[in-house]
């Protein structure tokens, strides 16, 4: 075989005690592979380790990934829509409505007109 330097050597048998530490620095023999196999338990798994996070606090990808979740475009987001678009609309001529009869009653009656128009419009509108 090759010849491996020290530290390779000292680093293989630390794996090899970690996939098998019932082994502890044995030499693998085929009377302890099939020991091993007729164990009940299962037999040891490597895990690898993730590398150490970097930054610890959240990151702007973080609360991306949270603004999506809340934007995210479902089935209740849609009938929302549908209940949101006919109401934004009727609005909005209501408004432009309001706006065309007020400018027209300030062109052809007045501005003493249009501020008792508009005041008078308040009141009602708050009182009712």
């Amino acid at each position: 075989g090759r010849q491996l330097m020290p530290q390779q050597q000292q680093h293989q048998q630390q794996q090899q005690q970690q996939i098998h530490p019932q082994l502890k620095g044995e030499e693998k023999t085929e009377e302890n592979e099939s020991l091993h196999s007729l164990s009940p338990l299962p037999s040891p798994v490597t895990t690898t380790r993730s590398p150490p996070a970097i930054i610890a606090s959240p990151t702007i990808s973080t609360y991306l990934q949270y603004v999506k979740s809340v934007v995210r475009y479902d089935y209740e987001t849609f009938r929302i829509l549908q209940l949101a678009v006919p109401f934004t609309f009727s609005a909005m001529v209501e408004t432009i409505g309001e706006l065309v009869i007020l400018a027209l009653i300030a062109q052809y009656l007045g501005t003493d007109a249009m501020i008792a128009y508009t005041m008078t419009d308040v009141v009602v509108g708050v009182s009712s």
